[in-house]
């Protein structure tokens, strides 16, 4: 079994003054590439060498105060370097880019995934990543085509993430779909049990024909909670108390499947 790290998130000594949140670039960008470079030191000599770059820098969510593309490439620049000088085998992965809206949509706090990783090519990523990090998320609709879904935008839109992939000149490398997934529950945006369990061996089916593919983590493994209405709690092929869903045979078959 491999492992990805993903390297994130600021403590308090290193953010801008006034912030509070983690989920924030910090206010010198080398802090970070030395955490990256010390973090693959530290991990390659027990057999972790796959590196992704933050998580979902286009949503403010997590990259306060608001997404940009231009800062966060530095930041890749820069963590890239660091880890391939710490762990010369290394693999470094961007940071997977959340859904949001259809191409061209933007505002202070969120920017569609396609146009956050135009911007990244503009401003130099090519050379400082070896796969694109992605979450194709859809919930609660499945892999059918939406020109705003996050599995759509991977392939099938114009553009698309492969798309603006091949046209820099990054056309062999992979598509990593670092997180995706859909919730049970009750809520308007929650699939059922079986629903689910059809999604992961649709994915799964869908993503061993793509040869540009490639791993894909589902998210998750257990559930967060017990609330039917809140879709964080509910995204684990597992209950809160463990007992399995039908999403988790599922999984074990998609897994099998290679």
């Amino acid at each position: 079994m491999r492992v990805l790290g993903i390297l994130a998130y600021t403590p308090p000594w290193a953010r801008a003054t006034g912030v509070t949140t983690s989920h924030t670039p910090p206010a010198d960008l080398n802090t970070f590439a030395t955490f990256a470079r010390t973090a693959a030191a530290h991990f390659g000599p027990l057999g972790v060498h796959d590196y992704e770059i933050w998580n979902e820098p286009n949503i403010a969510s997590f990259w306060y105060p608001g997404p940009d593309p231009a800062r966060y490439t530095q930041m890749l620049k820069l963590s890239y370097t660091a880890i391939k000088a710490a762990d010369s085998s290394a693999f470094v992965v961007s940071g997977g880019l959340s859904p949001y809206g259809s191409y061209g949509q933007a505002d202070a706090q969120h920017m569609n995934p396609i146009n956050f990783l135009q911007s990244m090519y503009a401003n130099g990523a090519r050379s400082s990543m070896d796969a694109v990090g992605w979450h194709p998320y859809a919930f609660p609709y499945g892999i059918g085509f939406y020109s705003w879904s996050g599995w759509s935008q991977m392939s099938a839109t114009n553009p698309s993430a492969r798309s603006v992939m091949t046209a820099n000149g990054d056309g062999a490398k992979q598509l990593w779909s670092t997180e995706f997934g859909e919730p049970t529950g009750s809520s308007s945006r929650s699939v059922s049990e079986a629903a689910q369990a059809a999604y992961v061996t649709d994915t799964y089916a869908a993503l061993r024909n793509w040869s540009w593919a490639g791993p894909a983590f589902f998210y998750s493994f257990h559930d967060n909670g017990t609330d039917p209405t809140n879709i964080e709690d509910n995204f684990g092929v597992l209950h809160y108390d463990w007992s399995t869903k039908p999403a988790f045979g599922a999984f074990q078959i998609a897994a099998a499947a290679g």
